[in-house]
């Protein structure tokens, strides 16, 4: 793939010029690393969100103040050139040890959301998410979101922020549970904390999205063996009620992960299912759903990789939006290697079409290039165990021109 020119802001970040270079489809604009502190093994993009012309990468190991406390990076996109550069470097007012902030991040208009599900202020492990919103000052921490139960574990270790609302999933309690939060004015608070109508042990709901007054939580190990299950929660007023529980589809096998990984926007989501055996062992599948006039969901159609292989786990990582959707493939290949790889589907004649095949120009086996997808007017796709100039799996944030 022909790659743009490049303009080195320092020894730690790349950023490609856009605008001229947008006749490929997909279009490599740029590959992003740690432009201040990056550090061998760091992880960096372990989390990836866009949206308009902000974009924002987490690094949950991040060592910068004090061992894996965490540290999230924004990138501002310019609307007439198309390049993206570095825009600060946020990290948590109370930053310690193993909050791994970062874990999670997500952003919608003036404002961030970032998971650190280490954090140690309501009890030991228990997690919180951090809200940041943008001022002539630059981003300003907002509040800090904390649980209301002294058995959640790991809050912040998905989340979602859709206009006045956090949604939030804590995978590692008993069953598991969801979170949201609601923003009056500057202030945030707790609105509602909701477990799920199947009362099973280990259900590890490490997906989350919201739109409106809907969310799906994708709880990937719901069902005996790990087969999965998405649950819809609905809000009127302030009270937010589970509406339905969606299972995997036919066939199914022992371990799908069904809810891997979500997103909803519109009528329209996408269920990622990482260990679908079909056609071969651990390929995985993406599922795209409608929802009907009476407000259920049902299935609408089954995406696969044109080129699927055993063992990609496609479906790892999901995005949807304004008629097109990214799927990420943790291990899809580029020349027969595992590098990791993407697929974006457009919504064309009233079906989804596979469009494009993503790869990273430097493609390297083991890079988990796919884990994190995120889509607006560019693509994101983070790889997290990527080598670069900084050291071994430093990792790294890949930035698209997506097929129209």
């Amino acid at each position: 793939m022909q790659v743009s020119k490049w303009i080195y802001l320092s020894f730690a970040a790349a950023i490609a010029v856009g605008s001229s270079h947008r006749g490929q489809c997909p279009t490599e604009l740029a590959k992003l690393i740690n432009p201040v502190d990056g550090f061998p093994n760091e992880g960096w993009a372990t989390s990836v969100a866009t949206q308009g012309d902000w974009a924002v990468v987490g690094s949950r190991a991040s060592p910068s103040l004090t061992t894996q406390s965490g540290a999230a990076y924004v990138f501002k996109r310019n609307p007439t050139t198309g390049v993206w550069s570095f825009n600060s470097k946020l990290t948590a007012s109370d930053a310690d040890a193993g909050d791994h902030f970062g874990q999670s991040v997500s952003i919608a208009g003036d404002r961030l959301a970032i998971g650190a599900s280490g954090d140690d202020e309501f009890a030991m492990g228990a997690g919180a998410v951090y809200v940041f919103r943008h001022s002539d000052l630059g981003w300003i921490q907002e509040a800090k979101v904390l649980p209301n139960d002294s058995t959640t574990l790991s809050l912040g270790t998905a989340v979602s922020l859709y206009d006045d609302t956090v949604a939030t999933t804590e995978p590692d309690s008993s069953t598991g549970s969801v979170y949201f939060y609601r923003r009056d004015g500057s202030s945030w608070s707790l609105e509602q904390h909701s477990f799920f109508s199947s009362s099973q042990f280990l259900q590890h709901p490490e997906a989350v999205s919201p739109y409106q007054n809907t969310c799906f939580v994708g709880a990937k190990d719901a069902l005996m063996g790990s087969l999965g299950t998405v649950y819809v929660f609905n809000r009127s007023g302030t009270s937010w009620t589970e509406t339905q529980a969606i299972s995997p589809p036919q066939p199914i096998d022992a371990h799908e992960e069904f809810g891997f990984s979500v997103a909803v926007e519109g009528t329209r989501a996408v269920i990622g299912a990482t260990r679908h055996d079909h056609p071969f062992s651990d390929t995985g599948a993406a599922y795209t759903y409608k929802v009907l006039q009476n407000g259920q969901w049902d299935l609408d159609q089954k995406l696969s990789p044109a080129d699927a292989a055993g063992g990609e786990f496609f479906g790892y990582s999901v995005a949807l939006h304004n008629g097109k959707i990214l799927v990420g493939a943790l291990s899809g290949t580029a020349s027969g290697v595992p590098t990791g790889a993407a697929y974006q589907f457009n919504r064309q004649g009233g079906a989804w079409i596979q469009v494009a095949k993503y790869n990273a120009s430097d493609a390297e086996g083991g890079a988990d290039y796919g884990e994190e997808v995120s889509l607006w007017t560019d693509a994101f796709v983070g790889a997290s165990s990527d080598d670069n100039t900084i050291g071994a799996n430093a990792g790294s944030a890949y930035v698209y021109g997506p097929c129209p």
